[in-house]
């Protein structure tokens, strides 16, 4: 019966279309009862059947079974059959009940009068009761001002709040790795899943073509269907070129927000917080001097492990020739966090070519091989899988990703002007001093 049914509607359907949404039905037909159950892998599923191809399985019933009575459930969980080419729901790889981390909450979010506005606001989308007037509600801001913790905090208070779990939270690279939005999935399925959706680094959706359009449209849904949408991105909106008009006009018509980086206040309020909570014995002279020394919360939470590690050794308090021998051996200053765009932006310069150029689909020989020194720099100073280094470079297949490395590594251990290249190009890439990023920008 079920080879019988496949045939008959492969004449109106691919085969790549068949093996989407046919192949994973359990079908059982009963000769006596006259009488056909179809199983689906889970209820997503259901529903982005009865949406597409519904008319189309049930009229091939009618040619092949016209007598046979029709019935459809979710197939039972201890279920035997196999759908290792079926991409899971959304829920299938975020469960509803996620952790987003305890500590992080409205209270332990430290501000002060320059950051006033986005508490306020993020406080007041999840406000029990919230008419989303605020939709999307977009937090930007520098790397380390808070973002995440603030879309955590507001996760954590909307599931305290309202009693429900069913919140999506993962940062753009997290969802279009999953392949999730939507490979098949309607959009207002997708949202059927989730009262709240958070999409975290949306700065990172620049390999990511596809991940746009459909945003844009979660950007449309979350309005019609009165469902919250939280996004955050590193750095201002317009900042980042790649974002597509229509993308960033939704964005932009929502509520933007802006997290100023921690001042002096805020860093001191976060070392004296952080001591209480590992019991560390800090003077005030030598947590002004931390807080002076580390413009990021980020660089505070390193130098305090390292702090706490040397206390628990010496099992007293510290003194101050003794901080001042840890931070002699601790990188002061920003954390600069190197990013495959920066390693692209720098060798694409020292090859004398467009970013572009190495993103693109060239075959001349400068080009492949400024590209595969790309490829092995985001290996090494990212690591990044390949798949993700295929995205980083235009939608490349991981395989070219992996051959790349493969042939630079192996050019080094016989060019000596390759490993003098590669070590440059190294240096280039990982110099973080301001003055060193100054001269490469």
């Amino acid at each position: 019966m079920r080879q019988s049914l496949r045939h008959h509607i492969a004449v109106h359907s691919e085969e790549a279309r068949l093996a989407q949404w046919f192949d994973p039905l359990v079908i059982s037909a009963n000769a006596e009862e006259k009488s056909l159950a179809v199983a689906f892998p889970h209820t997503l599923f259901g529903q982005w059947f009865d949406q597409a191809f519904k008319p189309a399985f049930e009229l091939a019933c009618k040619d092949i079974c016209p007598d046979y009575r029709i019935s459809y459930k979710a197939a039972p969980k201890n279920s035997s059959t196999s759908y290792s080419g079926l991409i899971e729901p959304p829920s299938a790889v975020f469960p509803a009940l996620q952790d987003f981390g305890a500590k992080f909450t409205f209270d332990t979010f430290l501000t002060n009068r320059k950051n006033q506005f986005p508490l306020i606001s993020a406080k007041k989308i999840a406000e029990k009761g919230s008419t989303r007037i605020y939709n999307p509600f977009v937090v930007t801001g520098a790397s380390g001002s808070g973002k995440t913790h603030l879309l955590r905090a507001i996760a954590n208070e909307v599931r305290a709040q309202r009693g429900y779990s069913s919140i999506f939270f993962a940062n753009a690279e997290e969802i279009s790795e999953k392949g999730l939005l939507l490979h098949g999935y309607s959009h207002r399925s997708f949202f059927s899943e989730y009262d709240m959706l958070i999409i975290d680094d949306i700065q990172r959706i620049n390999p990511f073509h596809d991940l746009q359009k459909d945003i844009s449209f979660l950007c449309d849904i979350a309005r019609e269907m009165d469902k919250q949408l939280v996004i955050a991105c590193s750095g201002r909106l317009s900042e980042h070129q790649f974002i597509q008009p229509g993308l960033l006009s939704r964005l932009e018509s929502g509520l933007c927000v802006e997290l100023r980086e921690p001042d002096l206040d805020i860093r001191a309020r976060f070392l004296l917080l952080q001591c209480r909570v590992m019991n560390i014995r800090l003077t005030k002279d030598q947590i002004l001097l931390l807080a002076q020394r580390f413009k990021q919360l980020r660089s505070l939470e390193g130098i305090l492990l390292k702090i706490a590690a040397y206390c628990s050794l010496i099992n007293r308090k510290i003194t101050g020739k003794e901080l001042d021998q840890i931070l002699e051996h601790t990188d002061g200053g920003d954390v600069f966090h190197i990013t495959p765009e920066h390693i692209i932006s720098i060798t694409s310069a020292h090859f004398g070519l467009m970013p572009s150029e190495l993103t693109g689909v060239s075959r001349k020989y400068h080009v492949v091989l400024a590209r595969q020194f790309a490829m092995l720099l985001c290996r090494e100073l990212t690591a990044a899988s390949y798949p993700a280094l295929g995205k980083f470079f235009g939608g490349k297949d991981h395989t070219t990703a992996i051959y790349a490395v493969k042939k630079i590594n192996q050019l080094r251990k016989h060019n000596k002007d390759i490993q003098q290249t590669f070590s440059l190009l190294k240096q280039l890439c990982t110099n973080v001093s301001p003055q060193g990023r100054a001269a490469v920008q």
